[in-house]
């Protein structure tokens, strides 16, 4: 049956991922190590770093499991090769959760994985072009709105639940016609700083959205002012 979980905080099943990094075939538990196929080994091996990238990025079991099967359309297409397969795995990764309006920086997915990020973005475009992708995702699709990001910065400086700093933040990226020109996660870190700033609330430092962002804060002092600015 399809899993259709939602919640991040749900346990993603590790025998589910296995399969589906396994062309879909169920992955024999029940059998000794050495009679396993490659891609049986493969599929064991990788569950678990996928499983550990997907939790330190809050992300879905229905990511997850979406990662696994992309992952296996790459290396049906021969695009696994030349690289380490966490590569794969990321460029996997960073599809699926674009794909379920969770998206994620693209450093963020490599560091998760261990990786170069510029592996990681060169196995995502061998991906897409290599496989059917191309026809039910296009340019437009890969343009990460900032607001979609903003649920992952506050999930990193713990204001989850704070709804009245988020629905702030919100307002300000809804004020700026970002057009894809510029990184999206730089405009959520300097939109979060001025929300900050403008309450008594917080004792959220630069630093830290810097620090949760994983952007420099001169990027941030660049960035907030046209948040600033009169209209």
């Amino acid at each position: 049956s399809e899993v259709t979980e939602i919640d991040v905080d749900s346990e993603i099943n590790k025998w589910e991922a296995a399969k589906r990094i396994n062309y879909g075939e169920r992955v024999r538990g029940y059998v000794h190590p050495h009679d396993r196929d490659y891609q049986e080994k493969l599929a064991l091996e990788l569950t678990p770093i996928l499983i550990d990238a997907v939790e330190s990025l809050y992300l879905s079991p229905a990511v997850a499991y979406r990662a696994a099967e992309l992952y296996a359309k790459g290396h049906a297409a021969g695009v696994v090769p030349g690289a380490a397969h966490e590569s794969s795995l990321g460029a996997a990764l960073r599809i699926a959760a674009i794909e379920g309006g969770t998206p994620r920086p693209l450093a963020d997915i490599a560091d998760a994985l261990g990786e170069n990020p510029t592996s990681v973005r060169n196995k995502f475009q061998r991906i897409m072009k290599e496989t059917n992708l191309s026809e039910t995702l296009d340019a437009s699709d890969l343009i990460v709105d900032p607001v979609d990001y903003v649920p992952y910065m506050a999930r990193h400086l713990e204001v989850t639940d704070d709804t009245t700093l988020r629905d702030s933040v919100c307002d300000l990226l809804a004020q700026e016609d970002h057009g894809g020109g510029s990184n999206p996660i730089s405009e959520v870190a300097a939109a979060f700083y001025v929300a900050v700033r403008r309450s008594d609330n917080y004792s959220i430092t630069q630093e830290d959205i810097a620090h949760a962002a994983e952007v420099s804060e001169v990027t941030i002092r660049n960035n907030y002012r046209k948040y600033t600015s009169p209209r």
